[in-house]
């Protein structure tokens, strides 16, 4: 009896640890798991967050809102590697900054004269106007400015004629022009300011007694730029080898005109030493109705006749001086070689004329600057009453030759705000927005 109560109680034993065994590793097993979870658990708390979670971060850019998802790897303890993936909601605010509202200007009509518009001189001007016109209505958004062509025909009983009229139509807030003979146009000068149009002259200034009628003037200083013309042909004879005296025709322009007669000084500034040092020998001097290339032709052609020797022509805008290339080439000379010839305003047919040796040198005035300027003074003036502090602003003027046939363009176009604002404010200066 007692054997087998021990036999039992052995039995007992050995289940009781079995089932320790078991229980122990059932203990052991849920520690180990519930650390694992624990330190999982703790990553997600404390470290990047639960999966899938919502960021929402403000910040001023001009974007719209987007998700961004990114997907970052972590390492807990020594063998354990969890990945987590986050979707970032970040919300944009776009700051919008409406632009200014433009500068309340009146709209202004211009009354726009021209010399002659046979001439491309003329034409430059005109366009110089319209651009002016554009980049104003362009700048502000709609029509403020319009721009209306008069064509004086180099006459001024024309011109006086559309005055009258202009001033009779009522519309023209201010008016820019050449006085296309500087002492016939003071009377319609006059009828300009008793009517109250403020008027700028360009190119060709009114006679002294007019200037009291006018705000001032934009011009080539013609006196300089003709010296520098004559200075430069004289040169090229220099290096001509051409026996002196050198026998020079003059051909001047339209007869009254401000600006013939100063080229006409420029020309005679130069010159006039070198015929008293027996240098050069004026054979010929004369003016020309309308600065016209057919009349200039028929002045070379006579003068070759009488001078078949004749060493250079000077000519007081570029229509004459392709005239006397005709004649020279009629004769049956070479010119630019055995005729040497000038010109003054650098117009297309002058400059290719330069650009093939049958013209030495032209000057290159600014007549699209001097009609941009001009119209938009006007208009500065209508809307802010600004008026220059000089009586004239020079515009820009360059000797061309073939060694710079090939640059100088750009230098004469406008605006040129460069120059302008030495004497003015600029659109965005007058105008901010």
């Amino acid at each position: 009896m007692r054997r087998r109560k021990n036999i039992q109680s052995i039995m007992n034993k050995r289940i009781t640890r079995r089932d320790a065994i078991t229980t122990a590793g059932k203990i052991a097993i849920t520690a180990v798991v519930a650390g694992v979870v624990a330190g999982i658990g703790g990553y997600f708390a404390g470290g990047g967050g639960a999966p899938a979670k919502t960021v929402t971060e403000t910040v001023t850019k001009t974007a719209p809102p987007k998700t961004v998802t990114k997907t970052v790897e972590k390492t807990i303890g020594a063998a354990k590697t969890v990945t987590e993936t986050v979707e970032k909601t970040v919300t944009k605010t776009v700051t919008v900054t409406a632009a200014p509202p433009a500068p309340k200007v009146k709209k202004v009509d211009v009354a726009f004269w021209v010399g002659n518009l046979a001439s491309p001189y003329w034409i430059s001007c005109k366009d110089g106007a319209e651009k002016a016109a554009k980049d104003i209505n362009d700048y502000f958004g709609k029509e403020v400015l319009t721009v209306t062509t008069f064509d004086a025909k180099d006459d001024p009983a024309v011109q006086t004629s559309q005055i009258e009229s202009a001033i009779g139509a009522g519309i023209y807030e201010a008016a820019v022009l050449p006085a296309v003979v500087a002492e016939a146009m003071v009377p319609a000068f006059k009828k300009l300011y008793d009517a109250g149009i403020p008027t700028i002259t360009y190119d060709r200034e009114i006679a002294p007694e007019g200037r009291k009628y006018r705000l001032f003037c934009i011009i080539t200083d013609n006196v300089d730029a003709a010296a520098r013309q004559t200075e430069t042909l004289i040169k090229y004879l220099e290096a001509s080898g051409k026996p002196k005296p050198w026998k020079i025709c003059i051909c001047l322009g339209h007869p009254g005109a401000s600006s013939a007669e100063d080229r006409k000084a420029g020309h005679h500034m130069v010159l006039d030493p070198l015929v008293e040092k027996g240098d050069v020998e004026i054979v010929y001097e004369t003016y020309h109705e309308g600065w016209k290339r057919e009349l200039a032709r028929a002045t070379v052609e006579s003068v070759l006749t009488k001078n078949p020797d004749l060493a250079g022509v000077v000519c007081s805008n570029d229509d004459m001086a392709l005239g006397a290339v005709a004649a020279v080439e009629g004769a049956g000379l070479e010119p630019g070689k055995d005729v040497l010839i000038a010109g003054f305003d650098a117009i297309s047919e002058a400059v290719e004329a330069v650009r093939k040796g049958k013209m030495n040198v032209t000057v290159a005035q600014a007549p699209k600057i001097m009609g941009y300027w001009g119209v938009y003074a006007a208009f500065l003036h209508v809307n802010t009453g600004w008026k220059s502090a000089v009586e004239v602003i020079p515009s820009p003027a360059i000797v061309v030759t073939k060694e710079n046939v090939e640059v100088f363009a750009p230098m004469v176009e406008p605006p040129r705000w460069d120059l302008w604002k030495k004497y003015g404010p600029t659109l965005e200066e007058a105008f901010p927005r």
